[in-house]
């Protein structure tokens, strides 16, 4: 289904990024990040960990890329084995699942995210504009 959303054919390439984003020394966000390679192929790891602010944010500067529009849908999830190692959290913790397809100009869709918070210190707060 990622793949579809992303309008790839078998054979596209396909970037794939885990990230785990903390808050005060506390693991709190668990990503899946898929891009169309053909978009980003210079796309470079050490470049995104050195990058301090907002990632569409990093996607303009160095790709052009304008995020215009995003969709989510939102919906409360248990911590599996691999989000509890991640997030420090118990199997069966609670968290809140958030799956994003991200538009760029011309409706097309140049990202797909698949993000687990644990919510039970903050609330998931959005600003797209």
């Amino acid at each position: 289904m990622k793949l579809i959303c992303l309008n790839l054919k078998a054979g596209d390439p396909l970037i794939h990024i885990d990230r785990v984003q903390s808050f005060a020394g506390k693991p709190i966000v668990y990503e899946e990040i898929f891009l169309p390679g053909a978009r980003f192929k210079d796309l470079d790891l050490d470049a995104l960990n050195n990058w301090h602010g907002p990632v569409y944010a990093f996607y303009e500067s160095q790709f052009a890329t304008h995020m215009v529009r995003a969709e989510e849908k939102i919906k409360a999830v248990s911590a599996d084995e691999t989000l509890a190692k991640h997030l420090h959290l118990q199997v069966g913790a609670p968290l809140l699942s958030v799956e994003r397809a991200a538009f760029t100009y011309g409706n097309k869709p140049v990202e797909i995210r698949h993000a687990r918070y644990d919510t039970s210190e903050q609330h998931y707060e959005n600003k797209l504009n």
